[in-house]
């Protein structure tokens, strides 16, 4: 029986975390393997095999050290080390990790115990954040990987007021990350083509899409039904958006609200969101914040369009998990979102087209000009199946 420890910032809450949380799930049902999860931020969890490590107050020193001197990682000196006794009490067979940023590990560390301990070691990443100085997406700026040039990322997080130790920051990254023997897993394509043009490239890198569950996400039958349950009129198309928890302007807000504005006047179109939205307009409708599996695979279904403006992207769940339930998707152009998205089963945009993407809403007259799109969206994310992706994990599992 293989022994597997799973490390992410939170267990929760994000996109990682839920990926990592599938994986922990899915190796707990399989009889050859046990596994736990660690994780640093959030509440406590009531299960013997998830254990916290990280402190609040570590956290804000952490966070201090990053914001105002330009130092991630130099920070949770207490929590790493508990994290550290912890590895060395259980004798893994292999430690799993996925995000390290956070402001609750000193990844520095850590590493250095994996490379001296000679861990296997799975890294699953998520952003572009180990092959920049610091920002988890460089939103193509070549200054975030090399210091060369002038910078032109306005991506908020990690967020930093001090670029002093920039280069030593990026130096260390590339010492520690370059002298680390692990397998890495890209979730797109376009990131393992930026990995294997960073001083990673000679890493041993798969792909493996990030996956959706497509027997809980899925169209369903009951669609009228649903939209009495909900108060949204039968004979409007209603396009889905979504919010971050946070006031993210990566996340494409403000680019939403002007569409929604915009497109007021049509009579024959409504909005939907889910999340954290502050304005109001007479054809958009907020349902706030929905963590219930089921209830989102309703509001899915209750939707006729996905709009997901997103300026920074790896490998959007929301995109599949709307695809799985036979939306079509408006999208802007950025990172991975090709791949998922085609002329049969969406439309995409540049960044900034708005008024592109207002023309296109106002074409829209009646729900059946959209079944055949709606068709391709759910037979393409049939290829991005959370079945699909636990097996291909289980394949380097097993022979790591």
């Amino acid at each position: 029986m293989k022994k597997i420890l799973i490390i992410n910032t939170t267990f929760s809450f994000g996109g990682a975390a839920k990926i990592a949380r599938l994986l922990f799930e899915f190796l707990n049902r399989e009889s050859s393997f046990e596994t736990f999860f660690a994780y640093g931020r959030g509440p406590e969890i009531n299960d013997s095999n998830v254990i916290k490590f990280g402190n609040d107050l570590e956290v804000l020193l952490h966070g201090f050290l990053t914001r105002f001197l330009g130092l991630e990682g130099m920070g949770s000196f207490f929590s790493t080390q508990k994290l550290i006794k912890f590895i060395k009490s259980q004798n893994f067979d292999i430690i799993h990790l996925h995000n390290l940023h956070g402001y609750y590990l000193n990844f520095f560390s850590l590493i250095k115990f994996l490379i001296n301990e000679k861990y296997k070691v799975v890294w699953t990443l998520h952003d572009e954040w180990p092959i920049t100085w610091m920002p988890a997406h460089s939103m193509g700026c070549y200054h975030c990987k090399t210091l060369i040039g002038k910078c032109h990322n306005k991506y908020p997080y990690p967020k930093t007021y001090c670029k002093v130790f920039a280069r030593y920051m990026l130096e260390k990254k590339k010492e520690i990350f370059s002298n680390f023997s692990s397998t890495i897993v890209c979730p797109s394509k376009w990131l393992y083509e930026q990995i294997k043009n960073s001083f990673l490239r000679e890493k041993r890198i798969e792909l493996i899409y990030n996956g959706v569950d497509i027997n809980i996400y899925r169209p369903l039958k009951n669609k009228d039904f649903l939209r009495t349950k909900y108060d949204i009129p039968k004979d409007k198309i209603v396009i889905l958006v979504m919010g971050s928890r946070k006031k993210d302007p990566s996340k494409g807000i403000d680019f939403i609200k002007k569409v929604i504005l915009k497109t007021q006047k049509n009579k024959n179109i409504i909005f939907i969101g889910v999340g954290n939205f502050n304005f109001y307009s007479p054809n958009f409708i907020k349902l706030g914040y929905i963590q219930d599996e089921k209830k989102l695979v309703e509001i899915y279904n209750i939707s006729d369009v996905f709009l997901f403006l997103s300026l920074a992207e790896t490998s959007p769940l929301s995109i599949l998990e709307a695809m799985a339930c036979g939306l079509p998707v408006i999208a802007f152009n950025v990172g991975p979102v090709s791949e998922f998205i085609d002329s049969r089963n969406g439309w995409i945009f540049d960044v900034g087209e708005e008024d592109k993407i207002e023309s296109l809403i106002n074409t829209l007259s009646t729900r059946k000009d959209l079944i055949n799109f709606q068709k391709s969206s759910r037979e393409k994310a049939l290829n991005f199946s959370l079945d699909k992706m636990l097996k291909k994990y289980l394949e380097i599992y097993n022979n790591i």
